[in-house]
C-alpha cells in the first residue's frame, strides 16, 4: 500500500503540472503508437496504443529522474535501459496495468468506464489528460479503501 501511495502521488504531479500548462504543447498532433500484448484469464490480447507524444516528452520537466538519456533521445528515467521503450518505462514509474494506460493516454476512445473520467481522442488538451489522472487516482484510492474496510 504505501508503494501504490508513492505511485499516486507520482500520477498527481504529473496532473498538477498538465493543469498547469496555459498554452497547447507546440507537440500536439504528433502521435506515437506502440503494440501492446496483455494476458488475462490465460488469453492473450494483441492491440496497439496511440498517443500523443508530448504527454511522455515532459516527463523530464516534471521528474527529476527522468532525462532525455536514451540511444534514441527519448525519455526514461535516470538509469534506465537505453532499449527500454518510454511507454514500458511509463507503465513502470506509474504501476500501470494496460487499462490504465489506455484510460491514460489513447487517443482513440479505449477509455473504460469503470475509472470516471472522460472519453480521449486527437484534439484532447492536457486538463482532459490531467482529469482522467485524477479519475484513476482516486479509483485506484477507492479500491484500497474497500479492500481495507473487507479485511
Amino acid at each position: 500500500m504505501k508503494t501504490q501511495k508513492l505511485y499516486n502521488e507520482r500520477l498527481l504531479k504529473y496532473a498538477q503540472a498538465l493543469e498547469a500548462t496555459t498554452s497547447r504543447n507546440p507537440e500536439h498532433g504528433l502521435i506515437g503508437k506502440v503494440n501492446i500484448a496483455d494476458i488475462a484469464n490465460n488469453i492473450h490480447f494483441h492491440f496497439h496504443l496511440l498517443y500523443q507524444e508530448f504527454l511522455f516528452e515532459i516527463l523530464p520537466e516534471i521528474f527529476s529522474e527522468w532525462g532525455f538519456n536514451g540511444k534514441f533521445g527519448n525519455p526514461l528515467p535516470q538509469g534506465e535501459d537505453e532499449n527500454e521503450s518510454t511507454v514500458a518505462a511509463v507503465i513502470n514509474f506509474f504501476d500501470l496495468n494496460s487499462d490504465e494506460l489506455c484510460f491514460l493516454f489513447d487517443v482513440e476512445g479505449f477509455q473504460l468506464e469503470q475509472f470516471g473520467g472522460e472519453v480521449l481522442n486527437f484534439e484532447s488538451d492536457e486538463s482532459a489528460y490531467a482529469r482522467n489522472i485524477r479519475a484513476l487516482i482516486k479509483y485506484r484510492e477507492e479500491r484500497v479503501s474497500e479492500n481495507l474496510t473487507r479485511s
